[in-house]
C-alpha cells in the first residue's frame, strides 16, 4: 500500500510540476515574444504592425533588415512618411480614411492588398506589397 501511495504522489508531484511550467509558458510574454521574433526573422517578409490612428510602428520584424538594410531599431525612429514614397503615403492614408470606419462601424475587415514603394536606407526605392489587416 505504502509504494502505491508513494508512487500516486510522485505522479501528482509531477502534474504539479508541469502546470506550474505550463502556466510560467502562457503567462510568460517573454516566451512568446522570443518564439514570435524567431518565427518573423525567418521569413522573407517584413511583418508590421502599425496603430491606424496615429501611424506609429508598434511592432516591426527583424527582416527588416534584409528588406530595406535598416534595424529594427532604426526602423523604430522613423515616421511612415518617411519609410515610404510621397505617393504611397498618400494612398495609405485614403486606404485608411475608407477602411478603418468599415471596420469600425460594420466589422467588415477584409484584407486589403496594395503596392507601396519603399525607401531603403541608401534611398533607392523598392516596390512592396503590403497586405493590411485591421484588429
Amino acid at each position: 500500500m505504502k509504494d502505491k501511495n508513494t508512487d500516486l504522489q510522485l505522479k501528482i508531484e509531477h502534474l504539479e510540476r508541469e502546470n506550474a511550467a505550463l502556466k510560467k509558458s502562457v503567462l510568460n510574454p517573454d516566451l512568446h515574444e522570443n518564439i514570435f521574433n524567431y518565427i518573423t526573422s525567418s521569413l522573407n517578409d517584413v511583418a508590421i504592425v502599425m496603430n491606424a490612428e496615429n501611424l506609429n510602428f508598434e511592432y516591426i520584424s527583424p527582416s527588416v533588415l534584409r528588406l530595406r538594410n535598416v534595424s529594427v531599431e532604426e526602423a523604430y525612429k522613423q515616421n511612415l512618411i518617411d519609410v515610404v514614397t510621397e505617393a504611397s503615403y498618400k494612398k495609405i492614408v485614403t486606404i485608411l480614411s475608407e477602411f478603418v470606419p468599415k471596420y469600425i462601424y460594420n466589422n467588415i475587415n477584409e484584407p486589403i492588398i496594395e503596392e507601396v514603394e519603399v525607401y531603403k536606407d541608401d534611398a533607392t526605392i523598392i516596390s512592396c506589397e503590403v497586405r493590411t489587416i485591421f484588429n
